[in-house]
């Protein structure tokens, strides 16, 4: 297999889709495990904030992506900002307020953070590898998904909480 189709399919198992399935399935995990459901859903809120934001600005916007022929992929949507890197920084960033916080403690969290944001930052890369985003759509993305993950966590640090 070509360096190419591995990264693709890097690419696309990191797509926001996948990404949603993912991280609802992990909060409903959470919840059965008796987390409060508030808690459980402050990553799937993070990601659903940076996906609309990203979402209403890529048809506000609407920049072309790279050139079709130099992508090695096709996508077809609008370029600006990326969705994948907005995606994965939001999980990223999210997970990493949990565990820093020792909201959800886990042993070594600097480890599992280091671990999130490489993750994130390789969904990132992977959009300019494949010549589907501008570094400015990546960059813009990944700054829309760790100010969703901080905006969701300053709300909810300071809403009630009811028992």
């Amino acid at each position: 297999m070509a360096v190419a189709e591995i990264i693709a399919a890097f690419s696309t198992a990191m797509s926001p889709r996948y990404l949603f399935v993912v991280v609802f399935i992990a909060a409903g995990i959470a919840m059965f495990k008796k987390v409060s459901p508030r808690l459980a859903l402050y990553v799937p809120a993070s990601l659903i904030l940076a996906q609309a934001v990203t979402t209403l600005l890529k048809y506000i916007i609407q920049r072309p992506r790279p050139p079709i022929e130099e992508q090695l992929v096709y996508t077809h949507d609008p370029s600006f900002p990326s969705g994948h890197s907005s995606a994965a920084f939001a999980i990223a960033i999210a997970l990493s307020v949990l565990w820093l916080s020792k909201t959800w403690r886990v042993k070594y969290p600097w480890v599992w953070v280091v671990v999130a944001v490489v993750g994130a930052s390789a969904s990132a890369a992977s959009r300019l590898y494949l010549k589907v985003h501008w570094l400015s759509d990546v960059i813009a993305g990944a700054s829309i998904g760790i100010a969703a993950a901080i905006i969701v966590w300053m709300v909810y640090r300071r809403r009630p909480r009811v028992r």
